[in-house]
């Protein structure tokens, strides 16, 4: 329920640039509150959530972002002038940054690798939800028209209105249902799971076991692949932040569009994005991170190259919006999965920190995105403003891509299983172990002193 609350952040979205010509804003000024949202997260997600994780229990943490919620969003409705919704989007963005790295560490902590994909993208699917749920009752609030007890609630506003009541609902979740210890079954459980390896535990049924040894190894990845994971999430979030910053603004000029339309517009990219995930989910059990984030890049391209004005048989209209729907679908399978895989390659111990960077960086994009949207959709003209803006960023992804193979072998979690010991039945007379692990690896515990070789098949 939390990440639902969380998705429905983008009911003001499609509003915002409506709502900042209502307060006399310079046209660029859109780009300027976009950004300032992402500025936020960065400082929500690096700053506070890396140092704040080590120190209180989630459930503070989030009761302290919720909080915050409520009074970012209050200064949104209550703006007196577009310099009040700049600051508000700021603070919300700090809140969302440090809500979200706060949910990732605490998933990670309490999820074993096997299960990282499935719970990321679950959080994903309710995420999903918000954006479909946020925008549609968006468009119910923008037909109100009225004030009460001197607070104007209209077309403009309402949607800051849901979000006031959506973050005091959160509010009443995190204290009520939310709890940051797990049960000693589940604790168990997970103990359990995280001594397995992602892609199966390695057992042998003949043995009669008599004592168990867990092999671990996972150390951090290079910097090489980690900056890479943390490249393509960027790319990603500039991506689909460029588009959420100009689509209102392109359709409106292009098509005639206001608040309404651009409502559904964002609920249709929200339902698109939701039937990538069904598909990714089952997908995810059989096909490897790596796998899915390459056809999610790939889908970002195709989704992009529709979006430039270029002559062609199929009109405008229709090749913006199935640009739009591709884009967002391509974007919501590639970031959980790019989450997922870039958590189980950081050692629990990390997790937090390391996180935070991943975070920060799709947050970097968000606060760099909107500004080139905006500088290319009113500055360069002779309708190249739509090739500038879409073809910079297909190249970019393309070139994750391109970074995506030459690190492909690198993009495999690190070998977690569980191996029992026995003195018979195939084994040595002293009850030493031997296999040979698929992914080229063939290890020999010896039982007497524990000692563990390795050799590497390759």
């Amino acid at each position: 329920m939390i990440n639902l609350f969380l998705g429905c952040f983008t009911a003001v979205v499609p509003s915002i640039p409506f709502y900042l010509q209502q307060l006399a804003a310079p046209p660029s000024f859109m780009g300027l509150v976009v950004s300032a949202y992402s500025l936020g997260q960065i400082i929500g997600s690096a700053c506070i959530a890396g140092w704040s994780n080590d120190k209180f229990d989630s459930k503070t943490l989030l009761t302290l972002t919720s909080m915050s919620g409520i009074v970012a969003t209050l200064f949104y409705v209550i703006a007196a002038n577009h310099w009040s919704v700049l600051f508000s989007r700021w603070l919300t963005g700090v809140s969302a940054g440090w809500e979200f790295t706060t949910e990732l560490a605490f998933i990670s902590s309490n999820t074993s690798a096997k299960e990282r994909t499935v719970f990321l993208s679950s959080v994903t699917a309710v995420n999903l939800l918000g954006f479909i749920i946020g925008p549609a009752l968006s468009t119910l609030l923008s037909m109100l028209n009225f004030e009460f007890m001197g607070l104007t609630i209209n077309e403009y506003t309402g949607p800051g209105w849901l979000l006031v009541v959506l973050f005091v609902f959160d509010l009443i979740l995190v204290r009520v249902f939310f709890s940051s210890s797990l049960s000693e079954e589940h604790s168990q459980l997970l103990v359990n799971g995280k001594n397995e390896n992602q892609y199966g535990t390695i057992v042998d049924e003949e043995s009669d076991r008599v004592e168990s040894q867990v092999i671990r190894e996972q150390r951090l990845p290079s910097l090489r692949v980690m900056g890479s994971l943390i490249f393509i999430q960027f790319s990603l979030m500039c991506c689909w932040s460029q588009l959420e910053t100009i689509a209102s603004l392109l359709a409106g000029d292009s098509f005639g569009w206001h608040i309404h339309e651009c409502n559904v517009l964002f609920i249709c990219g929200g339902a698109a994005s939701l039937l990538a995930y069904v598909t990714f989910f089952f997908a995810s059990k059989r096909i490897e991170d790596r796998f899915l984030i390459a056809y999610a890049i790939i889908a970002c391209v195709a989704g992009l190259l529709l979006l430039i004005t270029w002559s062609s048989p199929l009109p405008y209209l229709w090749r913006f919006v199935a640009g739009y729907l591709i884009v967002n679908m391509g974007f919501m399978t590639g970031r959980p999965v790019t989450f997922a895989l870039y958590s189980k390659l950081i050692p629990e111990k990390n997790q937090g920190a390391y996180l935070g960077y991943m975070v920060a960086g799709g947050s970097a994009a968000r606060t760099i995105g909107p500004f080139v949207a905006v500088f290319c959709y009113y500055h360069i003209g002779n309708g190249m403003n739509t090739l500038a803006l879409f073809g910079s960023i297909a190249t970019i992804m393309i070139m994750c891509l391109i970074v995506m193979f030459t690190l492909w072998l690198s993009l495999i979690p690190s070998v977690s299983v569980s191996v029992s010991v026995a003195g018979d039945k195939g084994k040595s007379s002293d009850g030493s172990v031997s296999f040979h692990h698929s992914e080229g690896l063939s290890m020999h515990v010896d039982k007497a002193n524990g000692n563990v070789s390795k050799t590497s098949l390759a």
